[in-house]
């Protein structure tokens, strides 16, 4: 109660001590200079600056009017200081974003859709077609390989072999580290991650090696990649596609791919092996005849497998050094 009273007693103290007679002082002045008439029934400030004998109070009045004075006082009194300039505006600015990343989940939603009917044609094209012709085979690893004509009239191989590791062992290795394959696979030169869409999705920039001793040009891709498990297969699927950061390049030949993939199997038969299956749809964008650009496929095929083993045998040697850790 003694507080309340103090606080109020002082309130009246300061009003009729110090803010009336400021104000006495001011209207004296005021009148003084005319600026303001002694009535009080005179407008304080007169409509325009015409009005004699006040001058002055039409400058005020235009100054008021004007500008900057109108700026100062939204900046300064009506907006906070961390407010950003043409706060305003933020729906727009709200708006702005929100469709930025509507675009960003269109576009992603895009990918996905477009992977996973990457990979079901893949698919068909491995496991459905019965009109594969046997084109050669290697007798120190028993990889063979077979061949049919796409709907786009480009010729598919197929590579079918064994390898000596676990299915997802290998998966790891050809998906997860693909920016590590020039490390190991000299048939390319640079490989790596443009964008990744999801766990299982992203788009990846490769570059193969010229060959034939400088008769074939270094060819690039850009490949949409995405996997599934399918059938108890792990199914690694690809296909060509476009990205911003992967523009055309000036000393390279962008080749373009169909819808291909690797299948790998767990092997029932024998332990810690699997079963391997990969089709090439390629277009190298080169002029040769038929039967030696076919011949120059298969005979890749048959070099990225020779790598792919000493590869595993590098795996396998780290794993047990791991497994004896």
């Amino acid at each position: 109660m003694l507080l309340s009273f103090i606080l109020t007693w002082g309130e009246m103290w300061f009003l009729d001590f110090r803010v009336l007679p400021l104000e006495t002082r001011a209207k004296e002045v005021l009148t003084s200079y005319g600026w303001l008439q002694s009535s009080e029934r005179t407008r304080l400030m007169p409509s325009s600056s015409g009005d004699t004998p006040q001058q002055a109070t039409g400058l005020l009045q235009r100054y008021m009017d004007s500008g900057e004075t109108a700026s100062i006082s939204c900046s300064n009194f009506y907006s906070p200081m961390v407010t950003p300039e043409h706060s305003d505006d933020d729906d727009s600015l709200e708006g702005d974003a929100m469709d930025h990343r509507n675009r960003k989940t269109s576009m992603k939603n895009q990918n996905k859709a477009q992977a996973k009917e990457m990979l079901h044609l893949a698919w068909k094209t491995l496991t459905s077609s019965t009109d594969w012709k046997y084109e050669k085979s290697c007798s120190a690893t028993g990889d063979v390989i077979a061949s049919r004509q796409s709907e786009e009239g480009r010729k598919v191989f197929k590579l079918t072999g064994q390898l000596d590791i676990p299915a997802r062992i290998l998966l790891e290795e050809i998906f997860y580290r693909m920016e590590d394959q020039p490390s190991w696979n000299p048939l390319t030169t640079e490989c790596k991650i443009i964008k990744s869409v999801d766990r299982n999705t992203d788009i990846s920039y490769q570059v193969c090696a010229e060959g034939g001793g400088g008769a074939v040009s270094v060819r690039d891709f850009v490949y949409l990649r995405h996997w599934e498990l399918v059938d108890g297969v792990y199914v690694c699927a690809m296909t060509s596609t476009k990205h911003s950061n992967a523009p055309p390049h000036a000393k390279r030949v962008r080749g373009e791919s169909g819808p291909c993939c690797f299948a790998i199997s767990q092997s029932e038969d024998v332990q810690n092996k699997c079963n391997f299956r990969w089709t090439l749809n390629t277009d190298l964008k080169i002029r040769l005849p038929k039967f030696i650009l076919d011949n120059a496929i298969m005979n890749s095929q048959f070099t990225f497998m020779t790598h792919l083993r000493k590869r595993i045998s590098e795996l396998k040697e780290e794993l047990s050094l791991n497994d004896s850790v």
